[in-house]
């Protein structure tokens, strides 16, 4: 054994939201913040009682937290998950949030993120298990493969030549695998992809002990060092190369089968005998038969001669550039970035209470600088001719689950406030480019509604390109999700298991009163803490408990309550309990039957969020009407029309444009349904929802009057960016074909590549 103990490893695979707490992503890195707080908490508390027990009880031991005290501090190290560019971001953030001293395993698509790993200053495992294509016999010749995956298994192999020229450091992992042949394969495929043959050595000896702190001992050839040796007449990842001997502690092995042990130094054989011999690498074991997981059966894990040869990413810029040609679009957002710009031309329906004819817009770095009929571009700006379209503000979703990464619900309490979309915010979902197609520039992504309280929401800009954190609204007030009615009593009995409390509606609201019971008595305890502190008078402070921080920021005003409810009856019901408890409801989420007690929601102050003309899809939806938004609203409650749906959200224009039909609202009231009304309902109605000078530049142009059925979004802006354009887009799906047919296809007579 080299060393007892080099690292905790930390594993956040999904288990999909039902059955035992954490099943969904966003529980297990919930989970994950929690245990490493309550460590902290547990070794601060056994520290200030061996320094002065007096008074005190000893902290019971506990033998979960106590190996991990070490991890909370940072004194020990621990092994993050990241191979995607999403998973590595996480990790990231994960990692510098708490403060840890951490290594990043997987790392698989690193190429993309060498600079932000070099500048965290943070090592990684890289996996050689390169992904590859299936074999053509297991190809399905009707399914497109995405050109993104496509790119992927050319370019993730050149990842430790990335890593290596940004200055990270990095070792070489098997990814789980018993094959030495499959590891070297990887390795070989890795020095196709770029990584100079002296730094793959590195990468294998010096780095990998150094990675794991122990390059004091191993790692090099050197006085004082271990003497784990292998001779070889060539590199070990080389197919030529013959091993002639190898030693660990000073003591040869036999390296095969046939081979018998040498003499030590001392003159006396050693003991291993055939046993330390090379291992028979799956002989016999036709590859098709082995484990394939992600990768398909495709022969060896971590390359095969199938594999199309990597490249780097700035060979990839070099090819799009080539077959794009002058008029070249951006992969991906934005498609303009311009300090000044106007947009011309164009009906603009402010939502601010009046509507310009023929007017302009002028944005400078990203904000509305001017509105009106007769403004002129400003010398040198960027103009976009409206051609007579209309011009509004861009549209806000204000209940949406898309970008969400390893399932929307934590369904296994009843009360999972401490989880947080934030932490599982896919930027790479496609669904936010159609949703721009569609004009929405900012949406409202909410935890599921499987539990009477559940996670934390996120509000986003649609910053398409952005990772995770360029997406966040800043300045957004943080909010969560409660949900009444059959989806949290679960009596439809989502997943495994055994039933979970609560089965009945009384039970939902039981649930929620017990809860604040729960944060009142905590912030009680945190209350007493720190008067005491106050006083001089020796206190161990409560343990925090970020289930319920989040219910106390709500008690406190901090934190909105978006709440999924259906029936009138626990409507009413949740807006006494909450006025009991001391809160407000900020937004009632579908309230289908908020008609029928639209006068208490209104005195009560909650906004509601509700669906166009959806009815009768389940019990609870019978009662349902289409008129729903306009009676609300006539009532003097704040209303918005939603999507719930990656889909419907494409066309909330024509949402709005139903209550004109249904419920004889004028064009600004439907349109503002969609607007400056969810972002009153966000607090953010400073920011975004009706163009005014100061206010954010994210926009949109429609050919028609946004809420003709003929409507057709051209152009969406976000912070003054382009984001999506029409004909842009056009241009750009025809340069990503020309770049995915000079990936795939077989050379021709003009040159090209293998496929």
């Amino acid at each position: 054994m080299v060393s007892p103990a080099l690292a905790q490893m930390a594993s956040l695979s999904s288990g999909g939201g039902f059955g035992s707490y954490p099943g969904a992503l966003m529980g297990r890195v919930a989970y994950f913040r929690q245990v490493l707080l309550d460590a902290a908490h547990y070794a601060a508390a056994t520290a200030a009682y061996e320094a002065d027990p007096s008074g005190w009880r000893r902290p019971e031991f506990d033998r979960t937290l106590a190996p991990l005290a070490a991890v909370a501090s940072g004194e020990e190290r621990i092994l993050l998950p990241g191979s995607s560019t999403v998973e590595i971001n996480r990790a990231l953030r994960l990692g510098g949030e708490l403060g840890l001293d951490f290594t990043i395993y997987g790392g698989q698509e690193g190429y993309r993120l060498a600079g932000e790993l070099a500048d965290a200053g943070v090592a990684v495992l890289v996996d050689v298990d390169w992904p590859e294509p299936l074999p053509e016999r297991d190809r399905d010749p009707d399914a497109d493969r995405p050109l993104r995956e496509i790119l992927h298994e050319r370019l993730s192999p050149s990842t430790p030549a990335e890593l290596a020229e940004a200055g990270v450091q990095f070792a070489l992992s098997s990814g789980g695998s018993n094959s030495g042949e499959d590891f070297l394969a990887g390795v070989r495929r890795a020095i196709e992809g770029g990584l100079e043959p002296t730094r793959a050595l590195q990468a294998l000896t010096r780095d990998a002990a150094a990675v794991h702190g122990l390059d004091d001992r191993i790692g090099a050839v050197a006085a004082g060092m271990a003497a784990d040796l292998v001779l070889a007449d060539g590199y070990p990842w080389q197919e030529s190369t013959r091993v002639e001997a190898m030693f660990i502690d000073g003591v040869r092995y036999a390296v095969s089968d046939d081979d018998e042990a040498g003499d030590d130094e001392d003159g006396e054989s050693s003991e291993a005998g055939g046993g330390g011999a090379r291992e028979a690498e799956s002989a016999g074991v036709p590859d098709e038969a082995r484990p394939h997981g992600r990768r398909g059966p495709a022969g060896r894990r971590g390359g095969s001669s199938q594999a199309p040869a990597p490249m780097r990413l700035a060979e990839v810029a070099e090819r799009y550039a080539e077959v794009a040609g002058d008029g070249m679009v951006p992969m991906t957002g934005p498609y303009r970035e311009d300090d000044v710009l106007a947009i011309t031309g164009a009906t603009i329906l402010t939502m601010a209470g009046e509507t310009i004819e023929n007017g302009t817009v002028v944005v400078r770095d990203g904000r509305i600088a001017r509105v009106g009929s007769g403004v002129r571009p400003p010398r040198g700006a960027h103009v976009i001719d409206a051609d007579g379209g209309y011009l509004m503000p861009g549209i806000f979703d204000a209940h949406s689950h898309i970008s969400t990464a390893g399932g929307v619900n934590e369904g296994s309490l009843a009360v999972t406030a401490m989880v947080r979309i934030e932490d599982v915010v896919d930027p790479t979902d496609v669904a936010i480019y159609r949703a721009l197609a569609g004009g929405v520039t900012t949406v409202n992504i909410l935890h599921g509604s499987a539990n009477p309280i559940g996670g934390q929401n996120q509000v986003l800009k649609l910053r398409w390109g952005q990772d995770a954190d360029g997406m966040r609204f800043e300045g957004a007030p943080p909010g969560i999700k409660f949900a009444l009615g059959e989806n949290p009593k679960r009596s439809r009995s989502f997943g495994p298991g055994p039933r979970r409390y609560p089965a009945t509606r009384m039970g939902v609201l039981d649930v929620i009163r017990e809860a604040f019971t729960e944060a009142a008595e905590y912030r009680d305890a945190w209350a007493r803490h720190r008067e005491a502190e106050a006083a001089g008078v020796r206190s161990r402070p409560p343990a925090r408990d970020l289930e319920l921080e989040a219910l106390v920021e709500i008690l406190e005003g901090e934190r909105l309550v978006h709440a999924h409810s259906y029936r009138a009856d626990e409507i009413l019901q949740l807006l006494r309990l909450a006025e009991d408890l001391g809160f407000r409801i900020a937004t009632l989420q579908h309230v289908l039957e908020g008609y029928r007690v639209a006068d208490e929601i209104a005195a009560h102050g909650a906004g509601a969020s509700t669906f166009s003309d959806w009815w009768a899809y389940k019990v609870e939806a019978y009662e349902a009407i289409p008129h729903n938004a306009a009676l609300m609203a006539d009532r003097g409650v704040l209303v918005s029309v939603n999507s719930d749906d990656a889909e419907e959200m494409r066309h909330l224009n024509h949402e709005a444009a139903k209550a004109v039909k249904w419920g004889g609202l004028s064009d600004d009231a439907a349109l503002a349904l969609v607007t400056i009304n969810p972002a009153r309902q966000f607090g953010i109605d400073d920011r975004v929802g009706s163009i005014e000078v100061g206010k954010d530049a994210d926009l949109v142009i429609y050919d028609r009057h946004p809420l003709s059925s003929y409507a057709v979004v051209q152009t969406t802006l976000v912070d003054g960016k382009v984001y999506f354009d029409r004909e842009l887009d056009r241009l750009r799906r025809e340069q990503l074909a020309a770049l995915e047919r000079s990936l795939t296809e077989p050379a021709g007579e003009d040159g090209g590549e293998e496929p």
